[in-house]
C-alpha cells in the first residue's frame, strides 16, 4: 500500500540519512509537516549519501500518493540498479527512477479537473482572511452532483500547508428538525484538532474559552463533550424559559466564536448543503455576520441553488450577507 512505503520510506532516510525526515517534539508540529511540508534530501545530512539514494528516497516520501513508487517491485529495481552500479564502478550514476514501477492494478487518479478558476477563487479568498486577519464568507451554489463539495475539500490541503484548521459539517435532509446538527460536527472536529496541540497551546485555548464564555460553557459542552478536556470542569447553567434560553445560548455560541478568533490562525469552515439548513443555524448565521469582532474565519456555505428560491428560509440568510458584508464571494460551479 502507498501508506506503507511512505512508512518505509521514513524508516530508510533514518537509516541512510542518522534522522528522520522531520524531526519536532511538538506532536502537532510533527503531524503537519508529514503532511504539508517537503523535507530536505537525505544526502544534505549525510554527504557519503549517494544523490540517486536520496532522489529514490524522496519518490517513497511524496506527499500525493500517487507521485509514490507503485509497487515494492519498483522500489527494489531502483535498489538493485544502484547496487549494480556500485559493484561494478563503485559510484551510482544518475538515472530515471520508477522505469520498471508498474502496478497490475486498474486505479484512477484523483486530480480534480476543470476547476482551475475555481478553486483559485477560493484560494485566493483564503488567503486575503490569512492576510487582513478578518473573517469573510464564499458561497458556492451549484446544481446536485456538480461538483460542490469536491472542489470545496480541494482547499483543505491549502490549508493544511499554512497549518490553519479545516473543518466540514454536511446538512441532512432528513435530519433538518435537529438544530445545528452540521454546524456541531465541525465544531466537534476543530475541538479534536485543538487537543493535539501542546500543553502551553491547550493552557491558552482554556484562557480565552474562560474569557468569553464565563459561567455558560456547560451550554457547548454538552453538545462538544472534548472541550471539557479543555476547559475542565464548569458549573451546570441555571433553566431559564425557552425564548430566553435560546437567546442565551445563541449569544454562547458567537462567544465561542470570538474565543476561537483569538488564535491568529485562520479556522476554515465549510457547511454543505445548506438548502437543508435548520432555522436556528440560519439564525445564529445572520447574527454571525453582524458581529465585526469575530476575527480568523473563513466560512464557506454551499448549496444547491435550484432547491431555492425567495421563498426558501437560506434565501433571507443569503440577502442578509449580500445586504449586510462587503465581505463575501460567490462562485455559481456549472457542469463541466
Amino acid at each position: 500500500k502507498q501508506a506503507d512505503l511512505y512508512s518505509l520510506g521514513a524508516t530508510l532516510f533514518k537509516l541512510f540519512a542518522g534522522r528522520y525526515p522531520f524531526e519536532y517534539e511538538d506532536d502537532m508540529e510533527m503531524v503537519h509537516a508529514h503532511i504539508a511540508k517537503v523535507p530536505h534530501l537525505a544526502h544534505h545530512f549525510n554527504s557519503q549519501l549517494p544523490e540517486q539514494i536520496s532522489i529514490i528516497l524522496a519518490k517513497l516520501l511524496k506527499k500525493n500518493p500517487e507521485q509514490r513508487y507503485k509497487t515494492a517491485e519498483g522500489l527494489a529495481e531502483d535498489f538493485k540498479r544502484c547496487r549494480s552500479c556500485l559493484e561494478s564502478k563503485s559510484v551510482i550514476d544518475n538515472f530515471d527512477i520508477g522505469q520498471r514501477d508498474t502496478s497490475q492494478k486498474l486505479t484512477f487518479s484523483s486530480e480534480l479537473f476543470g476547476r482551475q478558476k475555481e478553486l483559485a477563487s477560493l484560494s485566493n479568498s483564503y488567503q486575503t482572511v490569512r492576510g487582513q486577519h478578518n473573517s469573510r464568507i464564499f458561497i458556492v451554489s451549484g446544481y446536485s452532483g456538480v461538483g460542490k463539495s469536491r472542489l470545496i475539500n480541494e482547499l483543505s490541503p491549502i490549508v493544511s500547508q499554512n497549518n490553519d484548521y479545516f473543518v466540514t459539517g454536511k446538512f441532512d435532509q432528513y435530519k433538518n428538525n435537529t438544530t445545528y446538527i452540521a454546524l456541531f460536527k465541525a465544531l466537534n472536529n476543530l475541538v479534536e484538532q485543538l487537543l493535539g496541540e501542546s500543553d502551553e497551546k491547550l493552557k491558552q485555548w482554556r484562557r480565552y474559552f474562560n474569557d468569553e464564555l464565563g459561567g455558560d460553557a456547560q451550554l457547548l459542552i454538552d453538545l462538544i463533550p472534548n472541550l471539557e478536556l479543555i476547559m475542565g470542569k464548569q458549573n451546570k447553567v441555571s433553566n431559564l424559559p425557552p425564548t430566553e434560553a435560546q437567546l442565551r445560548f445563541s449569544n454562547t455560541l458567537i462567544k465561542f466564536f470570538k474565543a476561537l478568533g483569538r488564535r491568529n490562525k485562520t479556522i476554515t469552515l465549510c457547511l454543505d448543503d445548506m438548502q437543508w439548513a435548520d432555522l436556528a443555524t440560519i439564525t445564529l448565521f445572520k447574527m454571525l455576520i453582524d458581529k465585526k469582532d469575530i476575527k480568523h474565519f473563513f466560512i464557506i456555505i454551499s448549496f444547491r441553488d435550484n432547491e431555492v428560491d425567495d421563498g426558501h428560509p437560506l434565501y433571507s440568510l443569503l440577502s442578509h450577507i449580500k445586504n449586510s458584508s462587503s465581505l463575501y464571494d460567490h462562485i455559481t460551479v456549472k457542469p463541466l
